[in-house]
């Protein structure tokens, strides 16, 4: 039972901080990437998401609305690959750590028991 609210607790303080670091670096890389035609006339919003510009094409003509559209998805996937190589960058550097500390441990234990 304590196990399961330990596990609990730990879930809950570790999910929201890389929720938040996650998706503030895809917001930046987005809003970063995000380059609009000079004579395009969309509302400022657009660069804060894909859901924005999603929304403000339905009002445009069909031209308009493509090139915004491609305007928009550019930056999106470079986001997401971004916070991909990001995340396989984290997870490699922690292996590394745990492989690290653990021959370190392997190899004090091994001293203690010779």
């Amino acid at each position: 039972m304590i196990a399961a609210s330990i596990e609990e607790v730990a879930y809950e303080i570790r999910g929201p901080p890389g929720i938040v670091i996650i998706g503030s670096m895809s917001a930046l890389v987005y809003t970063l990437a995000m380059k609009l035609s000079a004579g395009l006339q969309v509302p400022d919003r657009v660069r804060d998401s894909l859901d924005e510009v999603l929304l403000t094409v339905e009002g445009l003509p069909a031209q308009a609305a493509e090139v915004l559209k491609t305007a928009g998805r550019t930056p999106f996937d470079q986001s997401f690959y971004t916070i991909l190589a990001e995340s396989i960058l984290f997870v490699v550097i922690a292996a590394a750590i745990v492989g690290f500390v653990g021959a370190k441990s392997k190899k004090r234990e091994t001293a203690i028991h010779s």
